[in-house]
């Protein structure tokens, strides 16, 4: 049988929601059935680069830039129809109004365009609208499938048709993971950093650091925190433009031996498990995966009200706060920091009856695809 050719059309494959959404996928898919591409605008190496190829997956990275935009269609045009894909999945946002109108012109037969943010909980520029307003007409005529990872995020991108023809499409985890946790691993990671009292508060982030995720109101929280003599440890997972930014303003406010930058970490479940209170500030987001693997590792969130409320999967340990009062987050913190973990059967049951895990996505997948 003849293989469906799939390109996922990305910015990069390094840590992210998106990113770690399609290798949960690439790792679970049968690979019997298809073959996956990964076409990056990016030239230099990504984190899951190495990963995609050893899980038989294709990377093909651009060469033209976006701002070419008649040699950058050209280009794209010629990539799908060299490797006659079946399917072309954009994950680009506004950017996938040019994907969606090469991949019609090159004969592509399923052509989906994929909403992983809700932009619309923040103020956009006259250029940004006008922007948005072009390439939404070209996504809403070249895509022949819209796809969400919840409806804010859909609605967002696509109006009012998402509620006409949308789906919405979770993001999996992978629940195997958080039942196998390392212990030998997160003792490690407890001795690093000396992690020695059950006393200490152990906060949690997972992001890049980027502006949307709102990394100086986190380090904000912990100034706060380290004046009122509170134990804590507070982790930053992930890397991204404003790392350096980030940590000039730590040392700035004496915080190096409180907040823990770790840059990109593949054992993600591990620090989950030692972490207290997972704490999301983003200024805008369609439905973090991040958020999800929190409450999946049974650890209470506390998410900004710009987060859609579909992110709480019902197991009642996620509170969304406004921005504008961050004294409110603290009193959270306090709060939840002192409350037990949920049973972690309770939790696999529930992710699995919101169809969070993989097998589910696989299928819902599948049909697209098909």
């Amino acid at each position: 049988m003849e293989k469906i050719k799939v390109a996922e059309f990305v910015g990069s494959m390094n840590c992210g929601g998106t990113e770690t959404m399609l290798m949960n996928v690439l790792r679970n898919i049968d690979k019997e059935k298809y073959e996956i591409h990964f076409i990056e605008n990016v030239s230099e190496k990504c984190w899951y680069d190495d990963e995609i190829i050893s899980l038989g997956g294709k990377i093909i990275k651009l060469k033209s830039k976006k701002r070419d935009i008649f040699k950058y269609i050209k280009e794209l045009i010629k990539i799908f129809q060299t490797n006659k894909y079946n399917v072309v999945h954009s994950h680009t946002y506004l950017h996938s109004g040019i994907i969606m109108y090469a991949a019609k012109k090159a004969g592509v037969d399923i052509r989906i365009t994929h909403s992983h943010s809700n932009m619309n909980t923040i103020k956009h520029s006259f250029v940004y609208r006008i922007k948005k307003l072009l390439m939404t007409r070209l996504i809403l005529k070249y895509s022949n499938k819209f796809v969400a990872c919840s409806k804010e995020a859909g609605i967002s991108l696509f109006g009012k048709e998402f509620e006409k023809k949308g789906i919405i499409l979770h993001n999996p985890i992978e629940i195997s993971k958080i039942d196998n946790i390392n212990r030998d691993e997160v003792n490690n990671i407890k001795a690093k950093y000396s992690i020695l009292s059950n006393n200490q508060i152990i906060l949690g982030h997972v992001g890049r650091f980027i502006e949307i995720k709102n990394h100086k109101f986190l380090v904000e929280i912990a100034k706060i925190l380290y004046d009122k003599n509170i134990n804590f440890k507070l982790f930053l997972l992930g890397d991204g433009e404003n790392f350096e930014n980030i940590r000039r303003l730590v040392k700035e406010y004496n915080l190096e031996n409180h907040i823990i930058m770790t840059g990109n970490v593949k054992n993600v479940y591990d620090y989950m498990s030692i972490m207290d209170v997972f704490l999301m500030p983003s200024l805008y987001e369609g439905l973090p995966l991040t958020a999800i693997e929190a409450q999946a590792s049974g650890v209470n969130c506390i998410l900004s009200n710009n987060i859609s409320p579909e992110t709480d999967v019902g197991l009642g340990i996620v509170k969304f706060l406004s921005l504008s009062n961050i004294q409110n987050w603290i009193e959270e913190i306090l709060i939840l920091s002192g409350k037990e973990k949920i049973d972690k059967e309770i939790i696999k049951n529930k992710m699995i009856e919101e169809k969070y895990d993989t097998n589910s996505i696989i299928k819902e997948l599948e049909k697209l695809y098909n």
